[in-house]
């Protein structure tokens, strides 16, 4: 990664500061594991929304740093959505705090020699650029791809009233996904949410083929699903022979060639059901899927339990020839979902490859890791 220092924040960093039940925030250091934090979160009835596959050893700090979201982010958006505050050692050693500024506090905080002095000016002669700005709006992914994971968020500062927006200003949107690259962070103050609704359901969508289950999502996003995951029939083909996954596999019909995994929560069972019903009528009306069952917990946990299978049984798969996870985190407007996959498809099959997503996320744009064969 270059020069620089690794610091291990796990063990002496990794106290729960302060919760603010009801300001709905809490303060922490970067160390936290984030089911940790949930845990205490709970009793208040609020836990912090962003999910990753690594939720039960995760850091927040991490989380911070990479900018994750996880299988919530369609409700919960990613961690940058909840980052308040920053506590941190700039280059030189020197503390600041970095939190939502109005315009005149802005401004104050360009006066001055010290280090932070000299951010806050920098970021304000460069963003003030109406030619910068223009090329930094041309050259960035869609704004309405909320979910990324790499490079410094430099369009989302210029959302900002000092910079022309109708935004305070805050740092942290800067630093939330710059990998540990722009300060040392010593303390976290998050926004966290309410516990979601209790009952759930989830419509597992039968598909004859990947791209039918593309252009479905577009039906199941417009009735804001907490989660809408995918398998592909490589992947389900290798819980078949998988003694801990058959059991499973109790809502699978047929010979699906991708399954769509869409979860709908409400305050009651019949207000979620209602929700599923709905669903799966716009999916009849479109013409796409051939069964929908539906799953009520506890078996909801079953249907997760053979997703998170995934990218670990394409090492399962029989023969010399194993799944490469080469595409990791691809992310593209909803929109161009279908295209996208079609077209990727297509290119990767004029090399002799065979596609496997493994799996797939759905939000307000896609993300998933792209396998080769």
């Amino acid at each position: 990664m270059g020069d620089g220092i690794v610091v291990d924040v796990s063990k002496y960093m990794n106290k729960i500061l302060e919760i603010n039940a009801e300001e709905q925030w809490v303060r922490v250091q970067p160390g936290v594991i984030r089911d940790e934090l949930n845990l205490a979160l709970k009793p208040y009835g609020l836990f912090f929304g962003p999910n990753t596959s690594t939720a039960n050893r995760c850091m927040i700090g991490g989380m911070v740093g990479n900018n994750s979201c996880g299988t919530t982010s369609i409700r919960y958006g990613t961690t940058r959505d909840h980052v308040l505050a920053l506590k941190v050692l700039l280059s030189d050693g020197s503390e600041a705090t970095f939190e939502a500024l109005s315009e005149a506090a802005f401004h104050e905080k360009t006066l001055g020699d010290k280090l932070e002095n000299r951010l806050y000016r920098h970021i304000q002669q460069t963003l003030s650029n109406p030619q910068k700005q223009a090329t930094i709006r041309a050259n960035y992914p869609k704004p309405n791809i909320h979910r990324r994971n790499t490079g410094y968020a430099v369009d989302v500062l210029l959302d900002s009233k000092p910079l022309g927006g109708e935004e305070d200003f805050n740092f942290c949107k800067l630093l939330t996904g710059s990998e540990g690259t722009l300060a040392f962070t010593t303390e976290i103050k998050l926004n966290v949410s309410l516990l979601p609704p209790k009952e759930e359901v989830v419509v597992a969508a039968h598909f004859s083929s990947v791209q039918e289950s593309m252009e479905a999502v577009l039906v199941a996003m417009a009735l804001a699903p907490y989660a809408c995951e995918l398998m592909d029939k490589i992947i389900l083909d290798c819980t078949k022979g998988n003694i801990e996954q058959q059991k499973n596999r109790f809502f699978i019909e047929g010979d699906p060639g991708a399954i769509l995994m869409i979860e709908f929560r409400a305050d009651t069972l019949q207000a979620a059901e209602a929700l599923a019903d709905q669903m799966i009528e716009d999916m009849k009306a479109a013409g796409y899927g051939y069964a929908y069952p539906k799953v009520f917990a506890p078996k909801t946990k079953s249907v997760w339990n053979l997703r998170a299978a995934g990218l670990g049984l394409l090492s399962n798969i029989p023969g010399d020839k194993k799944g490469v996870a080469c595409i990791e985190d691809t992310a593209v407007e909803l929109a161009d979902l279908p295209a996208y996959i079609q077209e990727f498809t297509a290119m990767m099959e004029g090399f002799g490859q065979n596609r496997c997503i493994t799996p797939m996320q759905v939000q307000g744009k896609f993300t998933c890791v792209l396998s080769w064969i």
